[in-house]
């Protein structure tokens, strides 16, 4: 059985993000595993060499990881965000597509599915 603790996620970590609003635990789940998502894996900006250095940036790094559901093209949606922070005045930010993947959904009747929901059952 899924451990999240929604009450967690806004008291203790301060969240707002539409889909923690009044919403039951099923929901919550069904939006946290099954709904797209943006990640940042790391952002990366100013002096990282030994010693101090006052500096301000000239630049900054950031590794986006989407998370796509059925019926998404990977370049449609990395295009799309694209243009989203370029219509939002980040007009000097250079984004490179690194890989993607057509998203697709398991047949919950496969074998191979059907064991790992066998040892889920047996191990929570």
């Amino acid at each position: 059985y899924p451990t999240i603790d929604e009450h967690l996620l806004v008291d203790s970590f301060q969240l707002t993000a539409p889909l923690l609003n009044s919403q039951t635990k099923t929901e919550l789940l069904k939006a946290l595993y099954f709904s797209p998502a943006l990640n940042i894996e790391g952002i990366q900006s100013g002096y990282q060499e030994d010693g101090v250095k006052t500096v301000l940036p000239a630049e900054a790094t950031a590794k986006l990881e989407i998370r796509l559901v059925p019926d998404q093209d990977p370049h449609d949606i990395f295009q799309k965000v694209v243009d989203h922070l370029k219509n939002n005045h980040f007009d000097n930010v250079q984004a490179e597509y690194t890989l993607g993947e057509t998203p697709y959904r398991s047949d919950l009747s496969a074998p191979e599915i059907q064991r790992v929901i066998k040892t889920d059952k047996q191990i929570y």
